[in-house]
């Protein structure tokens, strides 16, 4: 298969490198959340897991929003 395009072929394979951190699958007032901690008690929004379209329009967890929450031991 031939591809002709404008863009650069870098752009059209690009492969994102993994984040650092440990990413924590939490519950947040009842939203299911990927969190990416960054103290004990506290972390950024990294993305939301939910079927309610309602959650994804809450301007209080949007992706990149500090959240705390209770540390799982």
């Amino acid at each position: 298969m031939v591809n002709y395009s404008i863009f650069p072929i870098e752009e059209i394979f690009y492969e994102e490198e993994e984040e650092e951190g440990e990413l924590l699958e939490l519950e947040v007032d009842g939203m299911t959340m990927l969190i990416k901690q960054t103290e004990i008690d506290q972390g950024e929004i990294v993305k939301i897991i939910s079927s309610n379209p309602q959650d994804y329009i809450n301007v209080d967890y949007q992706p990149g929003t500090m959240v705390k929450f209770e540390p799982q031991i």
